[in-house]
Order: C-alpha cells, then sequence, then structure tokens
C-alpha cells in the first residue's frame, strides 16, 4: 500500500510541476513545446511501474516528503517571483501606452509593486525615461494607478 501512495505522490508532483511549467511560460510557440514535453514527462511517471507489467517495480519511485517541502516552497517563491514580474510588466506596458496617448515619447518606464496586507500586488513606484516631464501624464499614473506623484520619478 505505501508503494502505491508514493507513486500516486509522484505521479501528483509531476502533474503539479507541469501545470506550474505551463503557467509560467508565455503564449506562443514555446508554451505548445513546454505543454508537450511536461505531457510526456506526465505519462512516463504514469507509465514507469507497469513497464515491464510488474507492479513490483513500484518500490522505485522514492518520495522524500522533506524534499516535497523544500519543493513546495521553491515552488512558491518562484511562482511569487514570477507574478511580480508579470505585474510589473503590464503596469510599465499601461504607462507606455499612456504616454503614447498623452504624447509623451516613453524610452522606458520602470514600475515597482508591493504586496499588500489584503493579498494582492499593487504599484508603489514608476520610474520614467522620457523625452520631457509630463505633469498630465504623471496625474493619469496617480489616478489610474494609485502611485503618488511623489514616487513617479522621471529621467
Amino acid at each position: 500500500m505505501e508503494l502505491l501512495r508514493n507513486w500516486i505522490l509522484c505521479v501528483t508532483g509531476a502533474a503539479v510541476l507541469s501545470a506550474v511549467c505551463i503557467g509560467v511560460v508565455p503564449s506562443g510557440r514555446v508554451k505548445k513545446t513546454v505543454q508537450l514535453v511536461c505531457g510526456v514527462v506526465t505519462l512516463l511517471c504514469l507509465a514507469y511501474p507497469v513497464t515491464d507489467g510488474r507492479l513490483d517495480e513500484l518500490g522505485s519511485f522514492e518520495f522524500d516528503f522533506a524534499d516535497a517541502d523544500i519543493f513546495e516552497q521553491e515552488a512558491y517563491e518562484t511562482e511569487q517571483v514570477v507574478t511580480r514580474k508579470v505585474i510589473e510588466d503590464r503596469y510599465e506596458a499601461y504607462i507606455l501606452d499612456k504616454g503614447e496617448k498623452t504624447g509623451v515619447e516613453i524610452a522606458s518606464a520602470d514600475v515597482s509593486v508591493r504586496w499588500s496586507d489584503e493579498g494582492y500586488w499593487y504599484p508603489v513606484k514608476a520610474e520614467i525615461d522620457a523625452s520631457f516631464e509630463s505633469a498630465e501624464l504623471s496625474q493619469v499614473i496617480a489616478e489610474e494607478l494609485g502611485i503618488p506623484t511623489e514616487s513617479i520619478y522621471w529621467s
């Protein structure tokens, strides 16, 4: 029974790892490739104990629960880093778009976010490399993104 339990945990681990990998990768050709690889890895995990037609090989799946806790923590931390970066990138794209609409030529925008007590990322600072400082764009950023005007830096 313990062997079956370990095998199920390994298959579950492969599925969770696959879900994290697929969730992190941007859409397109790379995502389809990652989905294919993750699917093959999960199928190999499923089929491994029965490849020789013997279930006694199920014991070859070793699973260390201490490693699982470490893996889970690392996966969570990686997810947080990736999520933070995606959110920062979206805020930056928003600022670039608003700059274009207000006639400000922006070379780059860098937004810093912070984790709230309510459980979400929110913008706290923006650094904008633009042709000139725009009070209008600063006001739009402050009103729509909630970044205080004193935390918007122009260069």
